[in-house]
């Protein structure tokens, strides 16, 4: 006979925020709120990403030996889905985005083209657009933390994870 999975407490909800991953030959124009990137250490399990937790001995991903990958993230408004996200980007991309704008270090109002090339996996582009101009357009919305929706992603209670961390501007050499 087979049991019947039962969970009495209600799942959580999904993501506040949808997280924008460009798939291939796919666009995005977009403002940036977000003052940096939100950085984060990240597994690769084949399909997917999950947390890497900063106390390697207890870390699934580092016992499993997987893949360790950077992801950052940005809170942007999307002006052609007219909707706010956060923009996914690996770090050659983030370099990247870093480079255009020096020694610009306040990513907030800059409006930028994010291109991905043929196929999931093809590099992303990221070209200027020039800067949000609050006087004529209005106010960005504040910046937002992504934690609470890649909790959410990765099946993991908020309440029961340190979300402590750091939000500083990324220190990449500039090449």
């Amino acid at each position: 006979m087979l049991t019947v999975n039962r969970k009495n407490e209600p799942p959580l909800a999904g993501p506040e925020v949808w997280v924008r991953r460009l798939g291939g030959q796919e666009k995005i124009k977009c403002v940036i709120c977000s003052h940096s990137f939100w950085g984060f250490m990240v597994h690769w399990a084949g399909n997917h990403s999950e947390p890497c937790f900063a106390e390697t001995k207890a870390c699934p991903g580092h016992r499993r030996g997987l893949p360790l990958k950077w992801k950052g993230y940005l809170y942007v408004a999307d002006q052609i889905a007219r909707e706010h996200q956060f923009l996914e980007l690996p770090p050659q991309a983030a370099k990247d985005l870093l480079n255009w704008f020096h020694p610009v270090t306040d990513l907030r109002g800059q409006i930028v083209l994010v291109t991905r090339g043929a196929g999931k996996k093809a590099r992303l582009k990221i070209e200027p657009q020039g800067i949000w101009d609050e006087e004529t357009w209005g106010p960005l919305a504040k910046d937002k933390d992504p934690i609470i929706t890649l909790c959410k992603l990765w099946g993991l209670d908020p309440t029961q994870v340190n979300l402590n961390g750091q939000n500083d501007v990324p220190t990449f050499k500039i090449a």
